[in-house]
C-alpha cells in the first residue's frame, strides 16, 4: 500500500458512491483505506513514509516492520489532495471527517518545515 496509491483509488471510489448511490460501502471502503495508511506510515514529525507492505515481502519494505524507509513529498501531495477531495464527498456528519482535520493540522506544518529545512529539493520558503 503506497501512500500515493491510496489517492489513486480512493478518489474515484469515493465519486463512484455519490454519483451511483452506493455510498455507504463507497465512504466506509474509503475512510478503511485512508485510515490503514495512516495507521501503519504516520512518522511522529507529522510526515507519512511512502509506504507499507503487509506481507513484510516487497523490495523496498522493511522486513520487520513493512515500512517503506522513506518519505515521498509527491505521495504526500497526493494524500493532502485525497483529505481536501473526500470532504466534498463524505456527508458532514460521518465522524471520520475530524479524524482527517486533524491528519491535515499534523501534515501541513510538518510539509512546510520540510521545505524550509531542504532549499536543495528547488522548494522556497
Amino acid at each position: 500500500m503506497w501512500v500515493d496509491g491510496v489517492f489513486m483509488g480512493q478518489m474515484f471510489l469515493v465519486r463512484y458512491g455519490r454519483i451511483i448511490g452506493d455510498s455507504s460501502y463507497s465512504f466506509n471502503e474509503v475512510t478503511k483505506q485512508m485510515k490503514l495508511i495512516i495507521s501503519h506510515c504516520l512518522k511522529p514529525n507529522g510526515l507519512l513514509l511512502h509506504g507499507w507492505d503487509e506481507s513484510l515481502k516487497a523490495s523496498w519494505a522493511d522486513k520487520k516492520t513493512g515500512l517503506a524507509s522513506e518519505v515521498w513529498s509527491e505521495g504526500l501531495g497526493w494524500f493532502a489532495v485525497l483529505i481536501a477531495d473526500v470532504f466534498d464527498f463524505l456527508p458532514k456528519t460521518n465522524p471520520i471527517i475530524i479524524i482527517f482535520f486533524q491528519l491535515f493540522a499534523i501534515c501541513a506544518p510538518a510539509l512546510k518545515m520540510f521545505r524550509i529545512q531542504k532549499p536543495e529539493c528547488g522548494a522556497s520558503s
